[in-house]
């Protein structure tokens, strides 16, 4: 017979339930219902349709189930394992009043119209928040749908200093240091009288790297060396999830106070690691490093109507509808009509109106994206630059694809004959189909 894995009874209540159950193989992200069988009263229950995984999404997805309204009386819940099979990973059973937040976001989508488009992060917070309400998302979403970016130009604040379960399961090591001195242990121990110092001349390929307790979303890092000269005579940040794969270039600078302070976009990792890449007679030194959380924008605040764009007057109007809405920069001439524009401004009294000629590049964490010619004419990838100039690359001929090292936040273009044919902003898990039309 099957084992018998749960069996609760649940009194009654006004209120709709659900079973969520995540159970799989180890390591497996795809929740299989197969493995197991859930019944209420003795009748077996389907679970609802999985969601679609977003580029963004970690971790397993679990099943759900459905188990209804028992106003009256109790209803017992079964949930018994199929045998054979796979050694079964049991991750969480659990009855709660409403859908985890995958499912959530599902409905959300398929309600508003878009069930299979991917989502960006900054997207999925506004569509996640608990700050708006559905009408409000479903707006969102449809400015999204027609090219708008939401949250564009957000600056990441640097915030309270995170410590996710303490100071104390932090560690940290360096490249460089004396055992029986100034360990790296002394940068994190929370008194800035103590310091670790690299006992060693400034230069470049020295780092000092920080372990978190568990993946944590970063914006920046702060380094305090009161009393001294000893900052970073220059850096790069980097951060990785398993402390062997690290990603490109956060940020980078050269210290020249006392404070060393640099703040990159949001980005989740376990390991931070800061590299010298300067070099002076001093030692480098930290007294205190201290972690920043980003700020995290769940509310659209600001809108870019630019070179994505691919709506209306009607559609410009959707932006009435954002009470939280403080921004809107517009870019390129076909980001919108003269006319729309000058209502928009008469109606949003309260609002900023930023106009650019084209928006530049902003250089975020460095990711990977492939583009695809799918058109029946030659390509031309060009890079819109930091300072918004044009910065070629590679000509692609029909069919053809090529994988580009780039950064969150730049700005590409693909042109035939000199007219734009398609327009694409890096976002970690997104690629780029070239088909011919704005």
């Amino acid at each position: 017979d099957a084992p018998l894995v749960l069996s609760r009874q649940v009194q009654p209540s006004e209120v709709r339930k659900w079973l969520q159950v995540d159970a799989g193989p180890v390591n497996s992200l795809h929740p299989d219902p197969s493995i197991l069988t859930v019944r209420v009263g003795g009748k077996e229950l389907v679970p609802a349709s999985l969601p679609r995984r977003q580029t963004w999404q970690v971790g397993p997805i679990p099943l759900l189930y459905d188990l209804g309204i028992n106003k009256e009386a109790p209803i017992t819940v079964e949930i018994t394992q199929r045998p054979g099979g796979e050694f079964t990973c049991w991750r969480d059973l659990s009855i709660s009043h409403g859908p985890s937040a995958v499912y959530e976001l599902s409905t959300l989508l398929a309600e508003a119209g878009g069930k299979n488009i991917q989502l960006t992060r900054a997207v999925a917070r506004i569509l996640k928040s608990g700050a708006l309400g559905f009408e409000e998302k479903k707006t969102a979403l449809e400015l999204y749908q027609k090219g708008a970016e939401l949250n564009y130009g957000i600056k990441l604040l640097t915030a309270q200093t995170r410590i996710l379960g303490g100071r104390d399961l932090w560690k940290a090591t360096a490249s460089h240091f004396a055992p029986a001195g100034d360990t790296p242990r002394n940068a994190i121990d929370g008194d800035p009288d103590t310091r670790w110092t690299s006992n060693f001349s400034q230069h470049p390929g020295m780092w000092f790297s920080l372990e978190l307790p568990g993946p944590t979303l970063l914006g920046g890092v702060r380094l305090l060396t009161p009393g001294s000269n000893d900052h970073p005579m220059g850096y790069e940040l980097y951060t990785s999830m398993d402390g062997v794969n690290w990603s490109g270039v956060l940020a980078k600078g050269a210290g020249a106070t006392q404070v060393t302070e640099a703040v990159f976009q949001s980005v989740k990792g376990r390991f931070l690691r800061i590299v010298q890449t300067g070099g002076k007679s001093l030692w480098w030194s930290i007294n205190e490093l201290q972690v920043l959380e980003p700020e995290i924008v769940d509310v659209v605040t600001s809108v870019l109507v630019g070179e994505s764009w691919s709506g209306g007057a009607e559609d410009l109007a959707l932006l009435k509808e954002l009470p939280t809405l403080k921004t809107v920069y517009f870019s390129g001439a076909k980001s919108a009509g003269p006319e729309a524009r000058l209502e928009l401004r008469r109606d949003l009294e309260t609002v900023t109106f930023k106009e650019h000629e084209r928006i530049p590049s902003i250089t975020g964490p460095q990711c990977e994206f492939k583009v695809t010619n799918d058109t029946k004419k030659n390509v031309k990838i060009i890079w819109i630059g930091l300072n918004s100039e044009d910065v070629p690359r590679p000509e692609l001929a029909p069919g053809k694809s090529w994988t580009c090292r780039s950064y969150v936040g730049h700005r590409w273009e693909a042109r035939t004959d000199g007219r734009r044919v398609g327009f694409f902003v890096v976002e970690p898990g997104f690629n780029w189909l070239v088909m011919g039309g704005e």
